[in-house]
């Protein structure tokens, strides 16, 4: 509504004579008798925001973009950042992006950094670092940030190992179950009729090769330390770095 206005009287303003200092806004020979600028307008002008000392041209496109202009309600935005807890299944950089965000309208001031810290430590979801983060005498906002993403990122490191060590643990489970007269039987077949097989790609050591000729098998990765892949194969490593990669385009822009 108030760029329609600004243009309407930017258009018009000069035909109407509104540009010259000594020229008052009239309300029967300007502005009501240019069709384009709307009655509910022009009574809103004249009605309400009409003001003896600003009638140039200038003045009148101030006044009505300062009446359109959205109000912030600091009591509102307040109540919101209050109220921000992060959700099930939120990272902690979306939570403290949005929060950060919030706060921008709250007009926390010099206590900006301190209610941003507070609010954090309030709506973690993560019990174990809440109360790791409350053990701290003097704490920072900085330090905050820095504690609950180490945490996080912690806490998917140990998952992915856990991963990898499980399904060794089930793969040699099974092979115990075997007897071992039926594994060399099985393990022959396996080897003379595998010969003919094409080779592929192999995902643990990233080489092409026929099935069971693995060269990583039995040797020891160098970033996770598990065995019987290479680092360039693990699972691991990958995981971490595309979490590096989102926590970077993730991250929010400080004031």
């Amino acid at each position: 509504m108030a760029t329609l206005i600004r243009t309407e009287l930017e258009i018009y303003g000069p035909v109407l004579n509104l540009n010259d200092t000594n020229s008052v806004l009239c309300y029967d020979t300007n502005i009501r008798t240019s069709v384009t600028f709307g009655r509910s307008a022009q009574d809103l002008y004249f009605n309400t925001l009409k003001n003896p000392d600003k009638e140039k041209l200038e003045d009148i496109v101030e006044i009505f973009e300062n009446y359109f202009k959205p109000k912030n309600n600091e009591i509102i935005n307040t109540f919101h950042f209050n109220q921000r807890k992060q959700q099930d299944g939120e990272n902690f950089d979306a939570f403290y992006s949005d929060l950060r965000k919030i706060a921008q309208n709250c007009n926390f001031e010099s206590f900006f950094e301190r209610m941003l810290r507070d609010r954090i430590i309030h709506g973690i979801q993560d019990r174990h670092v809440q109360q790791k983060l409350l053990e701290k005498k003097e704490l920072t906002l900085e330090q905050t940030v820095d504690i609950c993403r180490t945490s996080e990122l912690s806490k998917e490191h140990v998952k992915i190992i856990t991963e990898q060590q499980t399904s060794l643990h089930d793969v040699d489970a099974v092979q115990a179950k075997q007897p071992a007269f039926q594994h060399n039987i099985t393990k022959a077949k396996y080897n003379q009729i595998n010969k003919n097989v094409i080779t592929y790609i192999c995902k643990k050591c990233n080489t092409q090769h026929g099935p069971r000729n693995c060269p990583a098998f039995g040797k020891t990765c160098s970033f996770c330390k598990i065995k019987n892949h290479f680092a360039v194969g693990c699972k691991l490593k990958n995981r971490v770095l595309s979490l590096n990669v989102n926590k970077l385009d993730e991250s929010p822009v400080d004031l």
